[in-house]
């Protein structure tokens, strides 16, 4: 898998996650400017294209923002 660079647009206010598998959609999530606390613990998310079930544990922003890019206006993740 490719890693992409850290590339973030303060301007934009959500981030979306997507399937690194099949590049759907599973998620926006709105940032909130906070780097140190845990902003998803404990999530399962469910791709229902490729069935791929990715649990989320742990997850700063910080974490979050690293490898977004930003593509059509909007800041993009593949998890």
């Amino acid at each position: 898998m490719k890693k992409v660079g850290f590339t973030v647009d303060y301007t934009t206010d959500t981030i979306e996650l997507r399937c690194s598998k099949c590049n759907m959609k599973l998620m926006d999530y709105m940032i909130q400017n906070d780097d140190t606390a845990c902003a998803l613990n404990g999530v399962c998310l469910k791709c229902s294209r490729c069935k791929r079930v990715i649990m989320l544990m742990k997850y700063t922003e910080a974490v979050i923002r690293q490898g977004c890019v930003i593509a059509n206006n909007k800041t993009v993740k593949k998890i």
